[in-house]
């Protein structure tokens, strides 16, 4: 007997790429980088809300790494060069997170004012 396997439908692909063209063709429309309408629309899924989240709980946990140090009795040097690359990957993470939520922000206001600064259309 010979093995047959189920057709994927390609139309979930889709409908998940619709909402992210009709970002990327209003941010192209108002004369927006289509980088930053790739952006805001990432930056409005479920997927963006749990990364963020996650990134800010490992920034918080970054913080209790030097607490952490002064508590088991390290070294000044040892918890100077903690505090140093805690900063530097804190400075990081926050580098993504403004990076989306502020071509979010430039997006929206953009549309918002529309072409030509009209208004919404």
């Amino acid at each position: 007997m010979k093995k047959t396997q189920a057709i994927k439908p390609a139309y979930f692909a889709d409908i998940r790429q619709i909402r992210s063209l009709k970002t990327r063709e209003k941010a192209k429309k108002i004369g927006m980088d289509p980088e930053e309408g790739l952006l805001h629309a990432l930056s409005d899924t479920g997927g963006w809300k749990v990364l963020e989240k996650h990134i800010r709980e490992i920034m918080a946990d970054l913080d209790d790494l030097t607490r952490q140090q002064m508590e088991k009795g390290a070294s000044t040097d040892e918890i100077g060069a903690t505090a140093v690359t805690v900063q530097l990957c804190k400075e990081i993470l926050n580098k993504i997170l403004n990076k989306v939520n502020d071509a979010a922000e430039a997006v929206e206001k953009e549309i918002t004012k529309g072409p030509k600064g009209k208004g919404k259309q």
